[in-house]
């Protein structure tokens, strides 16, 4: 094993959310928003918005903006497929609680 492979062999894999990430992706497309936009809005890089749509796990303080953005939770995000829930599911049953018709 020469120096590069013993290097690639230390770094830790980061998990993936690659339902999240569709999730995402789906709410970015149904708004028209580009990864850059959606960064500019939420205080997040163009970049790093990229990376969690190809599956990254984002930290809390990202996870709560990017969800604030779409007037979601973050659990409405990362973790809805335990739900079975679509995204415009999500929003739709969040502006009804709002309204006070259900309990979100």
């Amino acid at each position: 094993m020469d120096f590069k492979d013993s290097k690639s062999a230390l770094v830790a894999r980061r998990p993936k959310d690659k339902a999240a990430a569709s999730r995402l992706d789906r709410l970015m497309t149904n708004t028209g928003l580009s990864p850059e936009v959606l960064g500019a809005q939420t205080g997040v890089s163009g970049k790093r918005i990229r990376q969690i749509v190809d599956g990254d796990i984002p930290q809390r303080r990202v996870r709560y903006a990017l969800a604030r953005r779409f007037d979601l939770l973050p659990a409405d995000i990362w973790k809805a497929d335990a739900k079975g829930l679509t995204p415009a599911d999500l929003i739709h049953l969040r502006s009804l609680a709002r309204q006070g018709a259900v309990t979100a």
